[in-house]
This record gives C-alpha cells, sequence and structure tokens, in this order.
C-alpha cells in the first residue's frame, strides 16, 4: 500500500539503509523509519542515523536539506537530549494506529507527539 501511494504522489524515500531500531529483547535491528519527499528536492536532502540511541530502541535520525538559500532564516531545531521518550512513545501509540488514513495525518500526528514531547534549541539566525 505505501509503495502505491508513493508511485501514485511521485515521492522519494531518502533512507541509505542505515538500521535505526533495537529490539530490546532480541538485540536485533532493523531499518524501519522512513523520510520522505518530492523529488524537487530529494537531490538536497540527506539522511542520517545518529550513532547512539540516546535511551531509546530507536536511533535519532537527522534530514538536513542543504540548499544555497538567500538571506536570513529563522530555525529551530528539537533538543533530543532532553527529550522525554517514554511521553513519546506513548503519545505516538494514542495516535499512530490504523485510523491514519495517509501521509500527510501520519506526519501531522508524528509532529505532534515530537513537539510535545521534545523541546527546542533556542531559535537562532542563519545567514545561509
Amino acid at each position: 500500500m505505501l509503495k502505491e501511494f508513493m508511485a501514485e504522489n511521485d515521492l522519494i524515500i531518502l533512507n541509505s539503509g542505515e538500521q535505526t531500531f533495537v529490539h530490546s529483547a532480541y538485540h536485533s535491528t532493523s531499518a524501519i523509519d522512513l523520510a520522505v519527499t518530492s523529488p524537487s528536492i530529494a537531490t538536497e536532502c540527506s539522511w542520517a542515523a545518529h550513532s547512539d540511541l540516546c535511551s531509546s530502541d530507536y536511533f535519532p535520525i537527522f534530514l538536513t536539506f542543504s540548499s544555497n538559500f538567500n538571506g536570513n532564516v529563522n530555525t529551530t531545531s528539537f533538543n533530543f537530549q532532553k527529550t522525554d521518550w517514554n511521553c513519546f512513545r506513548d503519545l505516538c501509540r494514542l495516535s499512530l494506529d490504523d485510523s491514519v488514513a495517509d501521509i500527510e495525518q501520519f506526519a501531522s500526528k508524528l509532529l505532534d507527539a515530537a513537539r510535545s514531547s521534545i523541546p527546542f534549541h533556542k531559535e537562532t539566525k542563519c545567514k545561509t
């Protein structure tokens, strides 16, 4: 179903194939996380898994947009070191269920869970 949706909507998966999940009981790993973009910006994006689990069973994922912008850009980023991972997991379990109908709804619910459990770094002004 996901393959069909991506083909119908001309989407690209950014994942490199790195392992992103460690099963705590079996100590096995898998690459279950997805980062998706449009073809128009796919060449400007990079995907990488963090090398530390950060007290979770998932490696944090870093998505970087490397395009050159003209002027100042306001940026905020999640402070993963201060994340309440139990809260994030619980919010995901509550909201990411069979009622999620499409990728936009999935992304929205995931971002809501992140905003509720992961504080932001202070906003910075970047010249890129």
